[in-house]
C-alpha cells in the first residue's frame, strides 16, 4: 500500500493548493498536471517494485508462511466482499443523486477499472471510476481512492457530460474517455481506437 499512501500524499497536496486559491491557475497548466501525472508513475512504480521484492523474499520462506498466508487470504476475501457492499451502495446513491442509470455506472465502472478501488491507469487516472487529478480536483474529490467519493465524483462529470451533450450516451462515453474538446473537435465520437473500443465495450456490458 506504500504506492497508493504516495498517490494519496501528492494528491493531497495537490488539494491543499487548490483549497488555498493560490497559484490556482499554475495546478491547471498542462506542463503541472504532466508533472503530477509524473510524480503518479513514480509511486506506482515504487509500489509495484516492493510488491516484487516482497514476492521473492516469500517464495524463499518455508512452510512456516503457510497459515499466515491462508489467513491473509481469508482477510482479503472479506475485504473484498465490504468493497463491494459499499460500491453498491456508492452506485445507489450517486443514481439517485444524479439522476443515471445503475447499470451504466456499473457498466463504467467495470470497463475503467474492474471494480478495482485502487486502480492507477498509466497516465494517472485514479480509482474506480479512474479520474486524472485534474478532474478530481474539479470536482472537488478530497479522496480519490475512497470509494464514495469516487463513484460520486465520476458520476458527477458522467452526468454533466450526458447534459452537455442532450442525454447521446456514446458522445457522453467518447468525452469521459478522451474528454469534451475532443469531442467538440471532431463534432462527435473522435476516430481514436481506444475511445471507440470503450464505447463498444460499455454497450456490450449494458446488454448482459
Amino acid at each position: 500500500m506504500e504506492g497508493i499512501d504516495g498517490l494519496n500524499n501528492i494528491y493531497k497536496r495537490m488539494n491543499e493548493i487548490r483549497n488555498t486559491g493560490k497559484n490556482l491557475r499554475n495546478i491547471y497548466k498542462p506542463d503541472k498536471v504532466k508533472e503530477f501525472e509524473n510524480m503518479y508513475k513514480d509511486a506506482l512504480n515504487s509500489s509495484k517494485s516492493a510488491e516484487k521484492k516482497e514476492k521473492t523474499v516469500s517464495s524463499s520462506s518455508n512452510l512456516s508462511t503457510e497459515l499466515e498466508t491462508d489467513a491473509s487470504l481469508n482477510l482479503k476475501e472479506i475485504n473484498l466482499k465490504d468493497d463491494k457492499s459499499k460500491i453498491n451502495d456508492a452506485i445507489a446513491k450517486s443514481s439517485a443523486k444524479y439522476k443515471v442509470a445503475e447499470d451504466l455506472i456499473r457498466a463504467v465502472i467495470t470497463v475503467e477499472s474492474g471494480y478495482n478501488r485502487t486502480s492507477v491507469s498509466k497516465a494517472g487516472a485514479m480509482g474506480l471510476m479512474q479520474l486524472m487529478p485534474k478532474t478530481s480536483l474539479e470536482l472537488g474529490v478530497e479522496k480519490p481512492f475512497d470509494i464514495y467519493e469516487n463513484v460520486d465524483g465520476g458520476v458527477k462529470y458522467l452526468r454533466m457530460m450526458l447534459d452537455k451533450y442532450d442525454n447521446n450516451l456514446e458522445k457522453a462515453l467518447a468525452a469521459y474517455n478522451a474528454g469534451p474538446d475532443s469531442v467538440d473537435k471532431n463534432g462527435g465520437v473522435p476516430d481514436i481506437k481506444e475511445t471507440k473500443n470503450y464505447i463498444r465495450l460499455i454497450k456490450k456490458k449494458l446488454l448482459e
